[in-house]
């Protein structure tokens, strides 16, 4: 992780990287609320202490002087702060759909987590385990469900975050901008991975619980498609199945 770009004098990263379209999104709208919601603390504490000064108890000689109130002032208070909130209910609502409205042509991934693996299988016919090939630049859509109890299907640098829940198929898409390649010399780590974690305790071995996305060029991504369907033609199981745990 490198430092924030909204606190770069900070010796520490505070966020990680932003690999996908949804990301800048997010933290876009994380930033303005966390303002937000500092803005309006500081207004507050301020009032809250100049009332505290301004009208402490005085002598018992010292009348106070009644105030009846402003109905400009009142509506001014209440209708200013709904704007201001109605604006960060709208940005989010806006989010959050474009967040969970895949588009039709994205490519399509079926994943199941159980205790303690994740397992995706490509239309086409690819699996994989505790790992997840995709194209740079191109949506992708993972179809979620759980084999046991719940788990959760989480991926810091893309900022997608999803239940996986036994009897339902849930889609999560996003579409990754960075490869891994690309990452590695941007961080300069050349062992980094997106790492999938899961979210959700699930049992004893929860902490254990982790894959990666790999995420390729196009033509990467098409030659290690091409190459995993020749080992399926090749593969002779006998009728087992290779990837039952």
């Amino acid at each position: 992780m490198t430092r924030s770009p909204i606190l770069p004098f900070l010796p520490f990263p505070i966020f990680p990287e932003e690999a996908s379209t949804l990301a800048g999104r997010t933290d876009h709208l994380l930033f303005f609320l966390l303002g937000l919601s500092g803005f309006m603390t500081a207004i507050i504490a301020f009032l809250i202490l100049w009332f505290g000064i301004r009208y402490r108890r005085r002598p018992d000689n010292e009348r106070a002087t009644q105030v009846h109130g402003s109905y400009r002032l009142e509506i001014a208070w209440s209708v200013v702060p709904l704007l201001i909130f109605m604006v960060a209910y709208a940005w989010g609502a806006s989010v959050y759909f474009w967040a969970y409205t895949p588009p039709p042509d994205a490519l399509a991934v079926y994943g199941v987590g159980k205790q303690w693996m994740w397992k995706f299988q490509h239309l086409s016919g690819q699996r994989e385990i505790n790992e997840l090939h995709v194209p740079v630049a191109r949506p992708v859509k993972v179809l979620l469900t759980s084999q046991d109890v719940i788990h959760s299907f989480f991926v810091p640098e893309f900022r997608v975050k999803q239940d996986a829940i036994p009897g339902l198929t849930i889609p999560i898409w996003f579409i990754p901008n960075v490869t891994t390649a690309e990452m590695r010399e941007k961080t300069g780590n050349p062992n980094f991975q997106y790492e999938i974690a899961c979210a959700q305790l699930c049992g004893l071995g929860h902490y254990r619980m982790r894959g990666f996305v790999t995420v390729l060029s196009a033509e990467e991504f098409q030659k290690w498609m091409d190459d995993e369907e020749a080992k399926l033609k090749e593969l002779d199981t006998g009728g087992a199945n290779p990837f039952a745990q």
